[in-house]
């Protein structure tokens, strides 16, 4: 395992495009790092990428490190059906911090247990989520009505406070990361006449939706529907891209969101927290 230049990014997506759907998470990872190193070069020193074997163009392994203040995320993948040598590159990492291993498929389960076992550390399963895809061609061609009395705009530092306090999986450090979220990726907030944020959605560093959000006193008018068709087809405008959704298996209105928007269900994906017991 040997740290390559990020530069490299892009001819991953090669490799992981011989079973597009199945890789959909990866390959929109990769899409969504390139862009955004693009446009933050500041970004760049906090990611690593690594290749797993001298073949590494060829071997059809992904994995990259990427920290934020004390968090550090791993993301992975690989088309082979051997697991041993992802476990390896696992293996290697320092887990007196940290390590979230982000997205992951579920294929991959039992190789994130067993190395728990192996290496004796603390596993906290941070959501198991729905994965819902859009192709690009669809997500131009939705269409929203504005409702009365409210308009498009930005999120800010502003709204971090009121997002992070509805949000259902706010925690230690989630403020900073609805912070972070905000600064560096697209995102879309409906505000009324006051200007007061009353619908939202953010986007991961997988370059997934998510952080969808309704004020209560606002609920059951259709906008959260509004907010991800916004989102969705702004981001395949600027990136030309396809679209995708993580949403916690337990999350029913936001899957019959999706569903009815006309996202494909795709591979269910795990978040895993990792540290050394």
């Amino acid at each position: 395992m040997k740290e390559i230049s990020l530069d490299n990014l892009q001819k991953f997506e090669d490799i992981f495009n011989v079973d597009r759907e199945k890789h959909m998470v990866i390959l929109l990872t990769i899409k969504t790092f390139v862009c955004r190193f693009e446009k933050f070069p500041e970004l760049r020193n906090k990611a690593k990428l690594f290749a797993l074997s001298d073949d590494w163009e060829n071997d059809g392994y992904f994995f990259m490190t990427f920290v934020i203040w004390t968090e550090h995320f791993v993301f992975f993948d690989s088309i082979n059906d051997s697991t041993d040598v992802l476990k390896n590159a696992l293996r290697s990492l320092d887990y007196n911090n940290l390590m979230c291993l982000f997205s992951i498929r579920n294929e991959f389960h039992d190789m994130v247990c067993e190395l728990r076992d192996e290496l004796g550390l603390k596993l906290h399963i941070d959501a198991d989520t729905a994965c819902f895809y859009l192709p690009m061609a669809e997500s131009l061609a939705l269409k929203y009505e504005m409702p009365p009395n409210l308009h498009i705009k930005e999120l800010s530092e502003d709204n971090v406070e009121k997002i992070n306090s509805v949000w259902p999986h706010r925690s230690e450090g989630s403020e900073s990361f609805i912070s972070y979220s905000i600064k560096f990726h697209l995102n879309v907030g409906l505000y009324d006449n006051d200007n007061n944020l009353v619908a939202w959605c953010l986007r991961y560093d997988n370059g997934a939706l998510g952080v969808l959000q309704t004020d209560s006193n606002y609920l059951r008018k259709g906008l959260g529907s509004v907010v991800v068709k916004i989102l969705s087809k702004k981001i395949s405008e600027e990136f030309q891209c396809d679209n995708i959704a993580l949403v916690v298996q337990e999350n029913v209105k936001s899957i019959n969101l999706f569903n009815k928007l006309g996202f494909k269900k795709l591979e269910s994906h795990t978040w895993y927290n990792l540290i050394r017991a």
